[in-house]
């Protein structure tokens, strides 16, 4: 269903929040780019870029909507969407963000494959 907002800015807020809805059920699969700060899903006819990048006021993050050449024809970040630094949209896309970098770096398992090869908190020494 699309936003019946003509408002950017909402369309924008409803993509951050579709993207984790589906980023976190799978259906937006994210590939890593050369550049490090970058991750790129297909969504529908467009290439989507979620970075990372600094502003005057500190980390953002920002999307990237590219058309099937390649050409960037829309493009928003943390900051348009919040009224205030840090806010919601901040926090949903910096858990997006790195929720996709722990997936794609493989973090978890290591992490899992750490802790299997330690003894519990509870065993005594």
């Amino acid at each position: 269903m699309v936003s019946s907002s003509n408002s950017p800015i909402d369309k924008w807020r409803a993509l951050v929040r579709r993207l984790a809805t589906g980023t976190g059920q799978g259906s937006v699969a994210w590939k890593e780019t050369p550049d490090e700060t970058e991750f790129l899903a297909r969504v529908g006819p467009a290439t989507l870029i979620l970075g990372r990048g600094n502003s005057g006021s500190g980390s953002i993050l920002y999307v990237r909507i590219l058309d099937n050449t390649g050409k960037i024809i829309e493009e928003f970040n943390d900051e348009m969407l919040d009224a205030r630094p840090g806010g919601e949209y901040y926090k949903s896309m910096l858990g997006l963000y790195q929720g996709i970098q722990r997936k794609l770096s493989g973090a978890d398992e290591y992490l899992d494959e750490i802790l299997s090869n330690l003894p519990d908190e509870d065993s005594p020494f």
